[in-house]
């Protein structure tokens, strides 16, 4: 018996439940954020097999991207450079290579958008360390609790959560 693309979309969706829960219990949130990734990059080989390829490709390069680009303009960098991708993922097959599943098209897709949104928010970040405005402590408490300055393995982790890799669902 074959399995549908809507019914292997539907059981990864029902078994992320119990998966989170158990990652609740994790006490380290550096370890949690590992295991979600693991178990998002495992998730995603087991449906959509030698297509990881793709939104590996693309958080690498998005990554690289808001490193050398840097958080002044990595956001128009990435929405156009990720947005032209997924434009060439849908249409790959033209190209030689192997039509991707409706799966494939779902992890690619949120990948994507979840990496633009990471530009815009970094670019974000960098715009309130820039602003002069407000006292001392108040550009200290929104450097501390408002702009965010991820790591490459912060920004890899963010884009393989399993908790999003399916359902576009923001981490925190």
């Amino acid at each position: 018996m074959e399995l549908t693309d809507d019914v292997v979309y539907s059981l990864i969706l029902l078994l992320s439940v119990p998966v989170g829960s158990a990652v609740k219990l994790i006490p380290s949130p550096e370890l949690k954020k590992a295991v979600c990734t693991i178990i998002g990059i495992v998730a995603a080989f087991l449906t959509i097999g030698g297509h990881i390829l793709h939104p590996l490709f693309s958080s690498v390069a998005s990554i690289l991207a808001i490193k050398i680009v840097g958080p002044r303009k990595c956001h128009i960098f990435l929405f156009f450079g990720c947005f032209g991708y997924l434009a060439f993922f849908r249409t790959c097959h033209y190209f030689g290579i192997p039509k991707v599943s409706p799966i494939s098209n779902a992890v690619q897709l949120f990948v994507t958008l979840r990496l633009i949104g990471l530009g815009f928010e970094i670019h974000d970040s960098y715009r309130e360390l820039s602003s002069q405005e407000g006292s001392a402590e108040e550009r200290h408490l929104r450097k501390q609790y408002v702009c965010i300055d991820p790591s490459s393995v912060d920004m890899f982790q963010y884009a393989f959560c399993f908790i999003g890799q399916f359902a576009g669902k923001e981490t925190k």
